[in-house]
């Protein structure tokens, strides 16, 4: 019983794969679209949020297929999507990271300097995209982990069902062919 549920388990975390990679995505979306007005955003201007999700999206698709199939092929595909998809939310991570580190009073003094009514609206639109960032960054963090869960288990269900396919393979009599004599 315990062993059919660590095998759905990572068909399971590639479900969740792709949930958090949709809502990065869409956040990804409401940051871009508040960013705009600010230009010194490294999360915007790497365009993480985009490539993160489908990294995150191409990986839990590879992980639930790697179940439903079986094919030595896609578990290794699903594996190799999983590092990259756990690199990925490290460098998303910091990517976020040196967004939060900006002050929205520096940066808006800065861009636009002693213009009240400009700094206050910029000063807003920072908050929006530190608190944007802030979700997007606990998200690619939780992707980090549930990529490095997906691979440990898919792991050992790829190990364990070789070992039982070259058991059974070494276990079952020869076929006899009735055309021999």
């Amino acid at each position: 019983m315990a062993s059919t549920g660590i095998k759905e388990c990572p068909k399971a975390l590639g479900t969740v794969q792709i949930i958090i990679g949709a809502v990065v995505f869409l956040f990804g979306i409401v940051l871009k679209a508040v960013a705009d007005s600010v230009n010194n955003i490294n999360s915007v201007n790497s365009n993480v949020m985009y490539w993160g999700s489908i990294s995150f999206i191409s990986s839990g698709a590879l992980s639930v297929a790697s179940l439903d199939n079986r094919c030595p092929s896609v578990v290794k595909a699903s594996l190799a999507m999983n590092v990259i998809s756990a690199v990925t939310a490290i460098a998303a991570v910091s990517n976020f990271s040196t967004d939060l580190s900006k002050s929205p009073e520096s940066e808006c003094s800065r861009i636009y300097y002693r213009r009240e009514l400009a700094i206050a609206y910029c000063k807003v639109f920072w908050k929006h995209t530190i608190g944007n960032s802030r979700v997007l960054q606990g998200f690619s963090l939780l992707e980090f982990f549930v990529s490095i869960a997906t691979f440990v288990l898919t792991w050992i269900i790829k190990g364990s069902t070789e070992t039982t396919s070259s058991v059974s393979q070494i276990d079952s009599p020869p076929e006899e062919n009735p055309n021999s004599p």
